[in-house]
């Protein structure tokens, strides 16, 4: 066991190292999230927000910031033509886990930025935080388990900035209506025995997209 997540590790750190010395996702990133937040906030005229359009706006900027950053996983390897180099080093299985591990990183720091950067903005509705981050965590498990997989599979095209949203959008669409009506139940008073449905739709949407994935990866690697 421990020999097989070796790779792993050593793989998650080389993506760090490469995106800490070139900063294009991270720079691209906060610009984004900044610039769009900011937008909302002068069109709305920073009022009060009702929890639903909160956490609403909140979401829809995850989903354009995802489709930004997130797509990127693997085009460092296709257009500098180390991927052949990449295969010899690990198991299929093992490349996608790296992959997955960075991604899940990113999007639980673009969450937190998001969140940060709104509550800066607007005036944050009362929720429970403890359920809340919770919350967090799952959305950004399932978001990063479902553009990896995306994000092989677009390396491959040419016109990869188009493909990603458009096969992203049905797969990403349900998890964000899922996560709004989480954050939404954390402003309740007592949101534990609501939260049952949205927490089973994320587990089963977690538990179906990366095993679908670590199957399939290896057709789509090879």
């Amino acid at each position: 066991m421990k020999s097989f997540f070796n790779p792993v590790w050593i793989l998650t750190e080389k993506e760090f190292r490469v995106e800490f010395r070139s900063r294009v996702a991270i720079n691209g990133l906060l610009m984004f999230v900044l610039v769009s937040v900011a937008l909302i906030a002068f069109s709305v005229g920073y009022v009060k927000l009702s929890p639903p359009v909160f956490f609403g706006l909140m979401w829809l900027s995850l989903f354009f910031s995802a489709m930004y950053g997130l797509s990127r996983t693997f085009v460092a390897e296709t257009d500098q033509g180390t991927a052949d180099f990449l295969r010899q080093l690990a198991k299929p299985s093992q490349i996608f886990l790296a992959k997955f591990l960075f991604n899940f990183l990113l999007s639980n720091g673009i969450i937190l930025v998001l969140t940060l950067v709104f509550v800066f903005f607007f005036d944050p509705p009362g929720v429970n935080w403890f359920f809340l981050i919770s919350g967090f965590f799952l959305g950004a498990t399932a978001l990063a388990s479902c553009t990896t997989f995306l994000a092989s599979l677009v390396a491959q095209a040419d016109s990869k900035g188009a493909l990603f949203p458009v096969l992203s959008f049905p797969l990403i669409i349900p998890l964000i209506m899922t996560l709004v009506s989480w954050t939404h139940k954390c402003t309740l008073e007592n949101p534990g025995g609501l939260l049952w449905e949205p927490f089973s739709v994320l587990i089963a949407y977690i538990g179906i997209t990366l095993t679908a994935s670590l199957i399939l990866f290896d057709f789509i690697w090879d």
